[in-house]
């Protein structure tokens, strides 16, 4: 069955189910001049521009972000990630180190990560065999489990969840206030993170402008 496909005051029907909504606006964008920033809205609800189209759509909208009411929340639980993403997205998402049993809700912010990290299909995924679970206080690497306190679970959370981008300290503790309360936050990275017995300093690169994942120290 075909979906209505909305921008503007352009619309037409197309047999697009099972195509991911971002390849969708690129191959009509020419037809229903579609913006190269869009919003997707799937039936009436926000939805990932990497959500897959299913033969149970009827009306896809492409929307300019800029000045719209409609925006992403600033939290989001779990059943509204799946919603938004879809299964396929989330199963890849949650693979690649997202973690939902130590977040009861994901901030606005890593929700927009994974998105531009699901869109960005040509850049190569740092890989990075660690897992943290801050309330168990247990770090996973290669499979072994290894005690970490919270702070430092807390620490290691925020580095894995920027996915090789640079995070400073300040962003570490304002994103898990109830576990990061040393105001020097360097000195436990360098002084107890890059010697813990679970190797994952060996994957933490700092700098000036804060840490970030990095490929295995020789």
């Amino acid at each position: 069955m075909s979906i209505r496909v909305v921008h503007g005051a352009s619309e037409s029907s197309f047999e697009i189910s099972g195509q991911p909504i971002y390849f969708v606006a690129e191959k009509l964008r020419d037809i229903l001049n579609v913006p190269t920033q869009f919003i997707s809205y799937l039936d009436g609800r926000l939805v990932s521009n990497n959500y897959v189209l299913s033969r149970d759509n009827r009306v896809l909208e492409f929307v300019k972000p800029f000045g719209h009411k409609g925006g992403l929340p600033d939290f989001w639980s779990e059943i509204e990630l799946f919603e938004f993403f879809g299964n396929k997205a989330m199963e890849r998402m949650v693979e690649a180190g997202l973690d939902l049993e130590s977040n009861s809700v994901i901030p606005k912010s890593e929700v927009i990560s994974w998105n531009d990290w699901l869109q960005n299909l040509e850049e190569p995924r740092l890989e990075i065999p660690a897992r943290v679970d801050i309330k168990k206080e247990i770090i996973q690497m290669n499979g072994e489990n290894y005690h970490i306190d919270q702070e430092m679970a807390a620490i290691v959370k925020s580095i894995l969840d920027a996915k090789g981008a640079w995070i400073t300290t300040a962003e570490m503790q304002k994103k898990y206030p109830e576990y990061i309360v040393n105001d020097r936050v360097d000195n436990v990275i360098r002084r107890k993170l890059y010697t813990h017995k679970s190797g994952i300093g060996d994957y933490i690169e700092g700098s000036w402008r804060g840490y970030h994942l990095t490929s295995r120290k020789e």
